[in-house]
């Protein structure tokens, strides 16, 4: 199975390093996922833009995938309240 290069944005670097230990082991699980699969069961797209989303408890990660050089690029972490007033 061919397995995706993750990257992040500067904002998701941010919003990771400031998430609660407890937090960014769900979140750094989630982040795994989509390394092997860029669109797990229960990921969605966004509405209104190329993005999708991955809960992760009550975080999202929004991301993108580049299926040309198999990248998932991951633009923002964030509470499920917050996270899509910035989309």
């Amino acid at each position: 199975m061919t397995r995706y290069t993750v990257e992040f944005s500067r904002a998701a670097e941010k919003a990771l390093a400031q998430l609660q230990p407890q937090i960014r082991r769900r979140v750094d699980g989630a982040i795994q996922v989509l390394s092997i699969d860029p669109y797990p069961p229960n990921s969605r797209p966004v509405k209104g833009t190329s993005t999708f989303r991955l809960r992760a408890g009550d975080y999202r990660i929004i991301y993108r995938v580049d299926h040309g050089v198999l990248t998932v690029i991951i633009f923002d972490i964030g509470h499920r309240r917050n996270i899509y007033r910035k989309f």
